[in-house]
């Protein structure tokens, strides 16, 4: 049976999914639409889920959390090949591109039905990423490359002015000066 889970709550122009879904369950697909969730079963979700389908367009670069969740989890993550999530690795999430994403999904959703080891694959390879990503130890790690590192100041600067860029704040008015000198002055 394939359980398909929909947390969240759902855009009032896209009301009618939820009877279409009541039409077309059966013994072998179940669709739920949660509505808002808790925290615990947010947690939940991920815990018990095999799969996520994370598909945004337009997106405006942003990180998504519910992919980032997904990731520590080492679920396996569909995601659309834009903005952020275009930089994400190819081996623990699959790319679609906006055009003929429907089309696209469809295909990849009956390739992993078919071929179970393929899934296996993937899952694992998920699972071990999150482990050696996500785990307290790698967090540390990183964290303390950053400290270590002759340049870690420099790069956190670097970071920080990018950002500043990415908002438009160039540096020609007096706020963005003052926050340029802050970061410049308080860190390390």
């Amino acid at each position: 049976t394939l359980n398909l889970k929909i947390a969240g709550s759902i855009d009032p122009r896209c009301r009618h999914l939820e009877q279409r879904a009541s039409e077309i369950s059966s013994s072998r697909l179940q669709i739920d639409f949660l509505g808002r969730v808790t925290d615990s079963q947010f947690e939940q979700l991920f815990v018990e889920a095999d799969l996520c389908i994370a598909l945004r367009y337009p997106t405006m670069g942003e990180t998504s959390a519910i992919v980032s969740r997904a990731m520590q989890y080492g679920v396996p993550t569909i995601v659309n090949n834009i903005g952020w999530y275009a930089e994400l690795p190819e081996d623990v999430v699959k790319k679609l591109p906006v055009d003929g994403c429907q089309r696209r999904l469809g295909e990849l959703l009956e390739y992993l039905l078919n071929d179970e080891r393929a899934y296996a694959q993937w899952s694992q390879h998920c699972r071990h990423y999150a482990e050696r990503e996500f785990s307290l130890e790698a967090y540390g790690q990183h964290y303390l490359d950053l400290c270590t590192n002759p340049r870690g100041e420099e790069m956190v600067s670097d970071l920080f002015a990018s950002v500043l860029r990415e908002c438009g704040m160039t540096g020609s008015d007096q706020e963005t000066k003052i926050l340029h000198r802050i970061i410049d002055e308080s860190y390390f």
